[in-house]
């Protein structure tokens, strides 16, 4: 009878053993799926039609964080002067280039080291300079084709977020080291 009850005990312990080692193996598989779905999804603000992307911008040491407009329209990634001034990016040229309503406004063409948008880093990227007058944006610049055409995605406007297919090896942006 002690037999019985020693070997009943071993069988229990092996069986709380085995559940404690499938809770930790689910666990383990949750938060995997947590990280693969932070890395595959970013959250938006959508303002009426416009999608606010949020960005890291980093140059030679400096690094802000701020929103962009996607704009599949703009041929570059558009920063305001502000956001330029704050990461100290030089105007490489000086030009003109014109706008949406027809106008045509002084810009320059700059280059930033790194460029975070969700799972992607773009470096050495050459993005364009304009300046900013009248209302306050909720956005510092435009979100251009030289980093969207590079990436899939795809946009959940009702909860607001972008979902990114990424590709099997490691994306490759214009000019970039991922």
């Amino acid at each position: 009878k002690l037999e019985l009850d020693n070997e009943r005990q071993l069988n229990e312990q092996l069986r709380e053993a085995v559940k404690v080692e499938e809770e930790e193996k689910r666990k383990e598989a949750e938060e995997a799926r947590k990280k693969l779905q932070e890395k595959t999804q970013t959250r938006v603000i959508v303002d009426n039609n416009r999608i606010l992307v949020p960005v890291t911008l980093g140059n030679g040491g400096a690094e802000v964080e701020t929103h962009l407009l996607l704009d599949t329209g703009a041929s570059h990634i558009v920063l305001h002067r502000s956001i330029a001034e704050q990461l100290n990016i030089l105007a490489l040229k000086r030009g003109r280039a014109q706008v949406v309503g027809g106008q045509s406004i002084n810009i320059e063409t700059g280059q930033r080291r790194s460029f975070k948008v969700g799972p992607y880093n773009m470096e050495n990227a050459q993005v364009i300079i304009v300046p900013h007058t009248g209302e306050p944006l909720n956005y510092s610049g435009l979100l251009g084709m030289n980093f969207l055409k590079n990436v899939q995605y795809s946009i959940d406007y009702q909860n607001q977020m972008i979902h990114w297919k990424m590709p099997p090896t490691e994306p490759q942006t214009e000019g970039s080291k991922n």
